[in-house]
């Protein structure tokens, strides 16, 4: 796998393109990583993935439904439930 720095990869646009068809291609910038060039069947693979994967908001959703459904945990109101922070100040 060739190693390009930013200024490389613009001077060899076309072979850093031809490259990535066999792998994935890093770019440097003062020896970090700043880019990545992936070919466009891996970046579509990879997009799919992540479309696929339920977002941290439906995974909250789901497991507030399954504690609805089978009562698991008794929900207390917030007013009736003790502050250790409150309390803490008030010492």
């Amino acid at each position: 796998m060739t190693t390009w720095t930013v200024a490389t990869a613009r001077q060899n646009f076309t072979s850093l393109l031809e490259a990535s068809r066999l792998s994935v291609q890093p770019i440097y910038r003062h020896h970090q990583l700043v880019a990545a060039v992936v070919d466009a069947a891996t970046y579509q693979r990879l997009q799919q993935q992540h479309l696929q994967q339920p977002s941290l908001a439906d995974t909250f959703r789901d497991l507030r439904q399954l504690i609805k459904a089978e009562d698991a945990l008794p929900v207390i109101p917030r007013h009736t439930r003790a502050n250790s922070f409150a309390e803490g100040l008030a010492d």
